[in-house]
């Protein structure tokens, strides 16, 4: 069980998380456990998602859940964080 609280809106393969600050654990520090319970839940594959979080300081970055990595967005729109983070992968292409 994470120990994070969090909520999340799942569109298409994009997966926006938001920690709800609510004392428990952040987001940031137990985010290898928070996209394979969202994938269970909605029944797909944890790489399958595009991640954009925020942090409990309201900041927006990313995840790359197959490399286990943070990938720096510095956003504090999560929308903005997705086209950056949409952009970058595919500079790296």
């Amino acid at each position: 069980m994470v120990r994070a609280n969090y909520s999340y809106k799942l569109i298409g393969n994009q997966l926006f998380i938001i920690d709800n600050n609510l004392g428990g654990m952040s987001v940031t520090n137990c985010i290898e456990d928070i996209i394979p319970e969202i994938a269970k839940r909605e029944q797909r594959k944890a790489t399958d998602f595009l991640v954009v979080y925020q942090d409990s300081m309201g900041i927006w970055d990313g995840w790359d859940h197959e490399s286990q990595s943070f990938i720096t967005l510095n956003e504090s729109v999560g929308i903005d964080a997705m086209n950056k983070l949409i952009l970058k992968l595919k500079e790296e292409e």
